[in-house]
This record gives C-alpha cells, structure tokens and sequence, in this order.
C-alpha cells in the first residue's frame, strides 16, 4: 500500500517537477543561442563569460535535481520504514493470535479432561450406589403393612422371595424380623425362632405368632389335628409355623 502510494503520487509528482525545470532550462539555453546568433562575434572574454555562467546555471539546476532525488529517497526510506513497522506489528499479531489459540486449545483440552473426570465420579458413584442397593436388604415396610392388613397376599410371592436372601438388619422391626426368618427357611417353631433373636423371650414370640396366625398371615403346621392350635405355641416350642399361600 505505501510502496503504491510512492510510485502514484509521490515519485510522479517530482519527476513532473524536474522535467519542468529541464524543460525551462531547455528553452533558456534555445533563448540564448537565438541571442548569440543575432549578436557579433563576441570577444574571448565575453565568451568564456557566457560559457561560465552557462556552467553555473546547469549545475544549478543539477543540484536542484539532485536534491529533489535525495528528498525522493527520503521519502522512499521514511515509507519503507513505516511499511516494516506495519509488516512486523501484524507478523506480532499473527504470532499473539496463535499463541491465543495455543491457549484456548490447551484450555478446551483441559476442560474436557475435568468433564471426562467429572463423568468418571458421577458413574463411579452410580455404580457404588447400585452397589450398596444390591448389598442392602428389601424394603419391607409396603410388604409388612399388606401383611399386617392380609391383603393381596398372593401378589406378594415377587417380592417375598427376596427375602430369602435378605440378611437380618436393626432396621427391621420384631415383627419383620420373625417374619424374615421363617420366610426364609420356609417354616420354623418358637424355638427356632427364639434361638435366632435371642433378645426376645419366648412368651412375646408366641403372642406375635398369635396375632399373624390370626391375621392370616402365617398357618400353624401341626402332627395332631385332633388338638388346638393355640396348645402347640406351649414354651415346648414344637409347634411349627409356614405361610399361608
């Protein structure tokens, strides 16, 4: 753009100015040998007078030309110079927008490092999460209340049948506790069940039999038929007691 701006405007602009002082020059000296040829011979001393002055007046006009070549190259310098600066200030810019770039990739590199992290923890704390429920124990608190109310019993085989498997935890009431256990091995008597929550005395385990006996949750298994039920929940503990299905 500046060397453009050089060759258009500025370079024409003195050669035009130079070529007019030629020019002038020019139809001074066809002046003066129009005057020298209408004149006398001159003598030696008139002639070497008109010739020095002739040289003076062409070096003159040379050091004008060459001072308007010398202010030329200024010029030409000066815009060269600017021309540079412009050049090295958009090569820096260059060089800082990549730099930038360099940045914002590594930055984009390091952001998608802390979402894969991030992924890694939310799946790692979903899989601990299954993990725990696996290892927990059913919740029996909707298949307890059924129970208690003896009702859509036979819907609960599903769920009962994880409680095989489900371990005795303290969160489990006494009642789910006896319930867990004889579900678990199918059938089980006083004894049984007092050996295995040994913190409860054999009187209360019969009186919560009792009651799910008489809810219609569990069914008394009995060798005699001919005796009552209530007979065999004695502190012998030989009843033995199953769900009702």
């Amino acid at each position: 753009m500046i060397t453009t701006y050089l060759y258009l405007y500025v370079l024409p602009r003195l050669t035009i100015k130079v070529y007019k002082k030629w020019k002038e020059d020019q139809q001074e000296i066809v002046k003066l040998k129009q005057d020298l040829e209408g004149e006398e011979l001159l003598s030696v001393e008139k002639s070497k007078e008109l010739k020095m002055e002739l040289y003076k007046f062409r070096d003159e006009a040379y050091k004008k030309q060459q001072s308007l070549v010398e202010e030329l190259e200024t010029y030409k310098k000066t815009y060269s110079t600017e021309q540079q600066r412009y050049k090295d200030e958009i090569n820096s810019n260059k060089q800082r927008n990549s730099s930038m770039e360099q940045e914002i990739k590594s930055l984009q590199e390091e952001n998608n490092k802390l979402k894969a992290n991030l992924e890694l923890k939310k799946e790692s704390k979903n899989i601990e999460h299954y993990k725990q429920m696996a290892a927990s124990s059913p919740n029996l608190e909707t298949i307890q209340k059924d129970l208690v109310a003896s009702t859509n019993v036979k819907n609960l085989k599903k769920d009962l049948a994880q409680i095989k498997t489900a371990p005795m935890s303290n969160k489990f009431t006494d009642d789910e506790k006896i319930l867990l256990f004889i579900k678990k091995r199918g059938e089980a008597s006083i004894a049984n069940i007092s050996n295995e929550l040994s913190h409860l005395d054999q009187d209360t385990i019969e009186r919560k039999i009792s009651k799910f006996v008489q809810e219609g949750i569990l069914k008394f298994i009995n060798n005699s038929s001919d005796k009552d039920d209530y007979y065999y929940l004695s502190p012998s503990g030989e009843v033995k007691v199953s769900y009702i299905k």
